[in-house]
């Protein structure tokens, strides 16, 4: 897991296998939390950080599943 911080949000970035013993690597195994304490992270803002992440070598594609994670404890599923 890679824990970043970006314009004061608190990125997590997980790269799940589906077999431990067998990693592959997979972009679709990754997963990208973005914590939003304040809930108003717009959708620019997302695709911001994805292509940050992605151009820094963070993630390996631009569609990477994410999840952003209000302040309030309610997360918000997005691709």
């Amino acid at each position: 897991m890679d824990l970043i911080f970006l314009n004061g949000l608190p990125i997590e970035i997980k790269h799940e296998a589906p077999d431990p013993s067998n990693p592959t690597g997979y972009w679709k195994h990754d997963k990208i939390y973005i914590h939003d304490p304040l809930g108003d992270i717009s959708e620019k803002e997302v695709t911001v950080v994805k292509e940050y992440l992605y151009s820094e070598g963070f993630i390996q594609y631009r569609r990477t599943p994410h999840t952003v994670v209000r302040g309030d404890g309610d997360s918000k599923k997005e691709n």
